[in-house]
């Protein structure tokens, strides 16, 4: 559960994140899995949410310079002090899930789990794959082995 969502929020993310990066592994293979290139699609994802992330984190530095107030030191100054010690798990984006509770930039947590998901869909379309060709090659062999008909036939015969 991440801190201060409910849990069908939680849900509605992780089903907007999912049918997104679904929908994107589709385009990039436009349906022909042979056309799935799993380096080419993390990089590309990286491509897109580093850049941005790195200059906020940036900018985050120069933060105490840019304001005052009774509060501004006390919120300001905790927040660029965690991403001090902290800003490579953003750029690494798993602050989601390692010392989440001192996040740099915490509103960027569903960077991290975008990115996340890019990486099952990623693996999982190569696991899909290789289960469909295992199983394509183990129904072939029992084929063989057995002396199976090409199709499902009532001959009355058992395999035993």
């Amino acid at each position: 559960n991440s801190k201060g969502f409910t849990d069908s929020t939680d849900h509605f993310q992780r089903l907007v994140i999912g049918l997104l990066t679904n929908y994107i592994a589709l385009s990039v293979t436009k349906g022909d899995v042979k056309r799935f290139n799993v380096v080419l699609y993390i990089v590309l994802r990286l491509a897109r949410l580093l850049p941005q992330l790195m200059i906020f984190i940036l900018l985050t530095f120069l933060l105490p310079l840019m304001g005052s107030g009774p509060l501004w030191k006390e919120v300001v100054v905790s927040n660029v002090r965690k991403c001090e010690t902290n800003w490579w798990l953003n750029m690494l984006l798993i602050h989601n899930l390692y010392k989440s509770e001192q996040m740099c930039a915490i509103h960027t947590w569903f960077i991290a789990l975008d990115f996340q998901y890019h990486i099952i869909t990623a693996f999982g379309i190569i696991l899909n794959v290789t289960t469909v060709l295992m199983f394509a090659i183990l129904s072939s062999i029992l084929w063989y082995i057995y002396e199976l008909p090409p199709a499902l036939i009532n001959t009355g015969r058992t395999y035993a």
